[in-house]
């Protein structure tokens, strides 16, 4: 259902300048919940997510969905945002990143953080420990930002 949801409303959520990051969906005491989470350059407003709300709500209500007992909840992904596209990692360049891998990569075993250096055809650059590390985004099971205070 979150497929055909994201295809209702993807058109018309970035023509108002915003990402959709992720959707969920779940169902509870016979009602579906949708989450989405949207972000923008600058970050997220509560205007933002009223305004979203607003025309995802439309959107849905005039789709072949049929879904008429929902809540519906948008929301930004906030800081410690999951990075799972190349786009993802390319707006984080220069910035420090903590990724878990799904297989071993050479001495890497699972887990490795480092600064974003560049990203390009698949694959994440990190400076680790002031090492070059080419980073292949298939090989990432895991990837958000490390906040530092």
């Amino acid at each position: 259902m979150k497929e055909k949801i994201l295809e209702i409303i993807k058109e018309d959520i970035e023509k108002e300048g915003f990402e959709i990051v992720e959707t969920k969906t779940f169902k509870t005491h016979g009602k579906t919940n949708i989450n989405v989470f949207i972000d923008k350059p600058g970050g997220v407003t509560l205007a933002d997510c009223e305004k979203t709300s607003g025309i995802i709500e439309f959107l849905l209500d005039g789709s072949d969905l049929n879904i008429s007992n929902y809540d519906l909840e948008i929301s930004s992904p906030g800081l410690d945002r999951p990075l799972k596209t190349e786009n993802d990692f390319a707006k984080n360049t220069g910035k420090t990143v903590m990724l878990n891998l799904s297989e071993p990569l050479g001495d890497i075993k699972s887990y490795m953080e480092g600064k974003i250096i560049s990203v390009k055809n698949g694959t994440v650059v990190l400076d680790s420990k002031n090492i070059e590390r080419c980073i292949p985004i298939e090989k990432i099971s895991k990837a958000k930002l490390k906040i530092e205070i």
